[in-house]
């Protein structure tokens, strides 16, 4: 009891934790002046354990070092219990949930542990929890749900199961109550929890704090990651086989390992080893090729007099190296293992210095939220993972400083980037920067511009960013040479623009967007994004448009997918303008998207306009290879062959092989096989009308029948040729060319 006979507001766990940290104490260390071990110090500070012993609590006042009301207000929290009703003699509920996911999933009701039995319903919770705080879309859990071909009832099991949860987690809810932890949201589900319900949540506060501290008192940083660390109780979610090598859980692992490096490296300024051993060891038992992870394991291992078992640490993952990877040890490794060699301990570490001195300022995360109602390209997502932050199981190849997402416009690469973004920032722990390179605008961004703002976001001081681009580009490298940032770089022009805002050697990497490929942009690997499947072209549509506005009229929504050729801002366009209609349904929309000759004038709602997002990129095209755009679309087909493109523009095929590429460049054509490219459906429609503007009516007929000519003679050809013995399959190959 407190003053006045009133119970504490604040729990026993989150005073001890605020007791301890304000004492500048890891876990480890109050464990050891308290006599506790390190597993009941972290069982109390997880309300794992609700009711400490007055023994412990004695314990752990005098560790403390408490004076009277501190120690006073840290009892009366111990014997007020877990619930108010047990200090009245009344039977405590159950409790709020509390999550655990860093480890094998466990879930618990005040002190009671719950057995999910189901393992759909594990999946789903391990899902959800991983995103707790965000929507997750009903595609996404359904594909972890059913990795294979689903069920027809797919829809109606989730509903079931996401039912069922919520009695798990919120077992005193009346079903006329709304849902407070597992609610519905705009095409999917998000689990509402704090974090002293989610041990991630603790962890990514524990993480963030230290970033705040390093810099101005390094042992106040070492001791929050030291606590983030012990947060870890095995491989995230490792008992959930289904989510085995899912992107999100894959991040959870790469952030652990992103963690005990900064803890490494902290301690190696202080000249404190043995922690680090501790640490790293069962993360190098997992990551047997992470060259970062054992060369500190090396140098800590030997700092601590254990030089036989660091040279053997040292063999073995060279060994592995050459053996698996045909590699030879990086600049880092050689570096740690000259300092073995040296016994060089502590100093010495590059960039220290502008570490220590750096001010403090927040972590950059200047990426912007994602939409909520983001749907599939799950691929994509792996694939960008897979470029910039190789797994934990990796061996085929290291990951690359530049991922680049290329496509048409309007295929939603700006989305696919913020949620990789995302997804991504538990590999980043030193934050995220961002720019808009307005690259379709006839102002694309200066160099200059996004390094100041860059730079200012990093906490460097205005004075020391004087000077010329090239200047302000040599110091966004030298600052970035010992964090690991991720820069987004959205809607690039061209390669000459990303170049300058590159960051040198280190941890850092770039995710950029571009309608051009970038295909000059050196050691860069490319994503082609292309329209959605129809499945997910569907659920981009249901999250837009409430289920009572589509009357469950599947039939017209396939045809409004169809119309809008499965591309995101066609859908968006669609969708928002069924929504805005307040009569209208799913099947007015297909009627008034059916005309081909219309259609782009219904994809216009607000500020998104379809015609204006192709005419952006049809803008940056040299004369002839506009002009080829504005043909081609007048085929009666969308594929075409390098051989009737030709015929069509009456040019010979070296340059027009040359002015397909460039519209391949800027995603405006598709490759689909050698020599064959296909126009998207709604581009085809935009180039008729450029076609009909701007050429005469008299060209449009002399291109049309120099197609119908050639095809008529390479069908006669075919045709002596089968008769002579020829196959049948060049006939087949190409009126198309």
């Amino acid at each position: 009891m407190t003053d006045g006979g009133r119970l504490p507001r604040t729990s026993f766990a989150t005073l001890l934790r605020q007791y301890r940290q304000t004492a500048g104490l890891t876990q480890l260390e109050l464990a050891h002046r308290s006599g506790l071990s390190i597993t009941a110090v972290r069982d109390l500070e997880q309300r794992r354990t609700l009711r400490p012993t007055r023994r412990s609590v004695s314990r752990l006042t005098a560790a403390l070092e408490l004076g009277p009301r501190p120690a006073a207000i840290l009892r009366g929290s111990a014997t007020a219990g877990t619930d108010r009703t047990a200090a009245a003699g009344v039977a405590a509920p159950v409790g709020r949930p509390m999550v655990s996911i860093l480890g094998p999933l466990r879930v618990q009701q005040g002190a009671v542990t719950v057995d999910l039995t189901s393992s759909r319903q594990r999946v789903l919770l391990a899902r959800l929890a991983v995103s707790a705080g965000t929507t997750v879309s009903r595609r996404d859990l359904l594909e972890v749900l059913w990795t294979g071909e689903q069920p027809e009832s797919a829809v109606n099991l989730l509903h079931t199961y996401v039912a069922r949860l919520r009695r798990v987690l919120d077992p005193g809810r009346s079903g006329r109550t709304a849902a407070s932890v597992l609610t519905h949201a705009s095409g999917g589900y998000r689990l509402e929890l704090d974090e002293d319900q989610l041990d991630l949540l603790r962890f990514q506060r524990l993480v963030r704090e230290a970033t705040e501290a390093d810099g101005r008192t390094p042992a106040q940083a070492v001791a929050r990651l030291a606590d983030a660390l012990t947060l870890w109780r095995g491989d995230p979610l490792g008992d959930v086989e289904m989510l085995s090598g899912h992107p999100v859980v894959a991040s959870l692992t790469t952030w652990l390992t992103a963690t005990a490096l900064r803890y490494a490296d902290l301690l190696d300024q202080c000249g404190d080893y043995a922690p680090v051993v501790d640490a790293l060891r069962p993360i190098a038992g997992r990551c047997p090729l992470d060259e970062q992870v054992h060369a500190r394991l090396i140098l800590a291992l030997g700092a601590t007099g254990r030089q036989d078992e660091a040279y053997a640490e040292y063999d073995g993952i060279v060994r592995r190296l050459a053996d698996q990877l045909g590699a030879d040890p990086g600049t880092e490794l050689r570096e740690y293992h000259q300092r073995l060699l040296r016994q060089q301990w502590t100093g010495a570490r590059r960039a220290t210095a502008w570490s220590d001195t750096r001010p403090a300022v927040p972590v950059p995360i200047q990426a912007p939220a994602p939409v909520p109602d983001f749907t599939g390209r799950a691929e994509e997502l792996r694939r960008v993972r897979e470029v910039l932050v190789p797994s934990v199981d990796w061996v085929a190849r290291p990951s690359a400083p530049v991922c680049v997402i290329a496509g048409l416009a309007g295929t939603g690469k700006t989305a696919l980037a913020l949620v990789a973004a995302e997804q991504l920032g538990p590999a980043f722990p030193d934050g995220q920067l961002y720019a808009d390179l307005r690259g379709r605008s006839d102002q694309p961004a200066a160099a200059g511009e996004v390094l100041v703002r860059f730079l200012h976001g990093l906490g460097v001081s205005e004075d020391r960013v004087r000077g010329d681009d090239e200047s302000a580009a040599a110091l966004l490298r030298s600052v970035l040479a010992d964090r690991r940032v991720l820069i987004v770089l959205d809607d690039a022009r061209d390669a000459a623009q990303v170049r300058p805002l590159l960051p040198g050697r280190g941890g850092s990497r770039v995710l950029v967007t571009a309608r051009n490929r970038l295909v000059a942009l050196e050691g860069a690997r490319r994503i082609d994004v292309t329209t959605l499947d129809t499945r997910e072209a569907l659920d981009l549509l249901a999250a837009i448009v409430p289920p009572a506005r589509t009357g469950g009229d599947r039939i017209a929504a396939l045809e409004v997918v169809s119309a809008c050729g499965h591309l995101p801002l066609a859908l968006r366009i669609a969708g928002v303008r069924l929504t805005t209609r307040a009569r209208s349904t799913v099947a007015d929309l297909s009627r008034r998207l059916a005309d081909p000759r219309r259609r782009l004038d219904e994809l216009r709602v607000g500020d998104l306009d379809l015609r204006s997002a192709f005419r952006s990129s049809v803008d940056q095209l040299p004369a002839p290879a506009a002009r080829a755009f504005r043909l081609l679309a007048l085929a009666p087909e969308p594929l075409l062959g390098l051989a009737a493109a030709a015929a069509l523009l009456d040019r010979p095929t070296t340059v027009v092989d040359e002015e397909l590429q460039q519209l391949a460049d800027l995603s405006l054509l598709v490759g689909v096989g050698p020599g064959q490219f296909r126009l998207h459906e709604l581009l085809r429609l935009y180039g008729r009308e450029l076609a009909q503007r701007d050429e005469p009516a008299r060209d449009r007929a002399a291109a049309l029948a120099r197609l119908a000519a050639w095809r008529a003679a390479r069908i006669l050809r075919d045709g002596d040729r089968r008769r002579e013995g020829g196959t049948a399959s060049a006939a087949m190959a190409d009126h198309r060319g």
